[in-house]
């Protein structure tokens, strides 16, 4: 198994499904060819695994920086005409024929709740703009893409890097071919960013807005205020490109003044689309070690119960300082 999760923790992964017999810890590439070659888990750099009986976790090997090196997804293997099928899942709303590309690894946020950008440790890494226009290229030309989602953490992590990959999608004439998503934080963006981010091809920017509250944002360690939040979506509009944000709600110690604020962010700055979910505690993020430590949630509180939409096994636990009923109301 490999992932966020067993990146974050690989023993309790391990001790939690007793059919693994390992866990790859971020970067998988290097491992993974080890085991393939016949080296076990627990033994290879970056991997945890059952070692003379006990769980053992190998000192991770030196994050490779050089992602050009790595080859192109091998997409001949899979059903291109099933996983690019048109759909409105992948670029959300728009019916699409539609591929995700990754073209970096990491994300230089902190946010307490987040798995995302904990998968990749160490500074953030790219693939170089003439590799990604390659592969954007190749994808358009064997199956016959019409969208690309960028899956990258923060596509702006650096914006120096961002606007050559922009300029050559524009220089090869994909711009014209394939129009893509992605996400960005709001603090990154500028109206001469999105003014070239839409003549690249842009039609929509997910950005991570969590809370209309300041108080939030702030215990969330999101680094970025409710007025900048605000102020990214109009430039969006301003840019001719729809803005996605992700709102939630039901965090740790949320009062009720707290949700009104994002409901009244929302009624204000008019986001495109908003997707509206609960918080939900991720083993391992800086959020739910806190949770745990305090006492306020057992250590094991996912094991063999999680599943999608019912992530307390059936037992909601109310975590935000609003009462059972004041929380189910609001």
């Amino acid at each position: 198994a490999g992932g966020r999760h067993p990146t974050l923790l690989p023993k309790n992964t391990m001790q939690a499904y007793d059919f693994l017999d390992g866990v790859i810890i971020g970067d998988p590439e290097t491992a993974l060819s080890s085991i393939a070659g016949g080296e076990k888990p627990g033994c290879v750099p970056g991997t945890a695994g059952l070692v003379n009986g006990d769980i053992t976790v190998a000192p991770g090997a030196a994050l490779p920086t050089d992602l050009d090196h790595l080859p192109f997804p091998a997409w001949d293997l899979l059903d291109m005409n099933y996983h690019t099928r048109v759909t409105p899942r992948v670029i959300p709303c728009r019916l699409l024929r539609t591929a995700t590309v990754l073209s970096s690894r990491g994300c230089g946020g902190s946010c307490s709740f987040c798995s995302e950008g904990r998968q990749y440790t160490g500074p953030v890494r790219f693939h170089s703009p003439r590799y990604v226009t390659s592969m954007i290229e190749k994808l358009h030309t064997d199956y016959t893409i019409e969208g690309i989602y960028f899956s990258d953490e923060m596509f702006l992590a650096d914006r120096g890097r961002a606007e050559e990959l922009c300029a050559r999608l524009i220089d090869t004439g994909l711009s014209e071919k394939t129009v893509w998503s992605a996400q960005v934080r709001t603090d990154a963006v500028s109206p001469e960013v999105l003014s070239l981010l839409r003549k690249a091809g842009c039609i929509q920017l997910e950005f991570g807005i969590e809370s209309g509250s300041q108080r939030m944002l702030d215990l969330l360690s999101k680094g970025t205020t409710v007025e900048s939040n605000a102020a990214a979506l109009d430039m969006c509009r301003k840019a001719g490109i729809r803005s996605m944000t992700s709102v939630m709600y039901g965090f740790p110690d949320e009062t009720k003044e707290d949700a009104l604020a994002t409901a009244r962010f929302i009624d204000r700055a008019n986001p495109d689309i908003v997707r509206l979910v609960r918080n939900i505690p991720i083993p391992g993020t800086p959020q739910t070690v806190k949770l745990v430590s305090s006492g306020r949630l057992p250590a094991d509180f996912w094991s063999g119960q999680v599943r999608r939409g019912d992530p307390f096994g059936g037992s909601p636990v109310n975590l935000t300082a609003m009462s059972g009923d004041e929380f189910e109301k609001v």
